[in-house]
């Protein structure tokens, strides 16, 4: 397990602190308070596949969370 960062993400109206960090080929986004939803996705073929299912939004948030963190890398 590879931490990447941590954030804050608004779900239901409610701020959340997620730790993002990357396990098993797939990159997790995990409330730090065990309350909200967890968020796996995986990047295959520059296309980011979602593990679970979530709020599109929520996903695309994630998503873009990520693309900036592995530009930022570069």
């Amino acid at each position: 397990m590879e931490h990447l960062f941590k954030t804050q993400l608004t779900i239901d109206g409610q701020s959340r602190t997620y730790d993002v960090f990357f396990a098993d080929e797939d990159y997790h986004f995990r409330p730090l308070d065990g309350n909200g939803p967890e968020v796996l996705l995986r990047r295959e073929e520059d296309t980011w596949h979602p593990r679970t299912q979530q709020d599109e939004g929520l996903t695309q948030t994630c998503i873009g969370l990520l693309d900036t963190y592995l530009l930022s890398q570069h």
